[in-house]
């Protein structure tokens, strides 16, 4: 069966919304957690880590009970984004193990 050129026969016009729920500018997932959703969750001490468990993307460290890595999408947590209101939550200078802030506790005041 051979297919022969033909004429235009009617023009066809295509129109679509953009849906909202897609961000050319994110090129990874995202996850949110809306403030009733934290008001509600179960949580032992309200960590960071009890709101995580109940996030796919998320694993918290089970290496011991008192861990607080945690992992995102598989990763090491030093590529890890979280943002609080907006506000970064991250290990910014690379000084705690976790990923989080507070690897300057215990630290030694500088003297100027």
């Amino acid at each position: 069966l051979a297919l022969g050129l033909a004429t235009v026969s009617e023009a066809i016009t295509v129109t679509a919304i953009s849906d909202p729920i897609i961000n050319p500018n994110h090129t990874g997932s995202e996850s949110q957690v809306s403030t009733k959703q934290i008001e509600n969750l179960p949580t032992v001490n309200r960590s960071l880590q009890d709101f995580a468990r109940t996030n796919p993307y998320f694993t918290v460290d089970a290496s011991d009970a008192s861990a607080t890595v945690v992992n995102v999408a598989g990763r090491n947590n030093r590529y890890n984004n979280i943002q609080i209101d907006g506000a970064v939550n991250n290990d910014l200078f690379g000084l705690a193990g976790t990923g989080t802030p507070g690897g300057q506790a215990n630290t030694q005041p500088i003297s100027l």
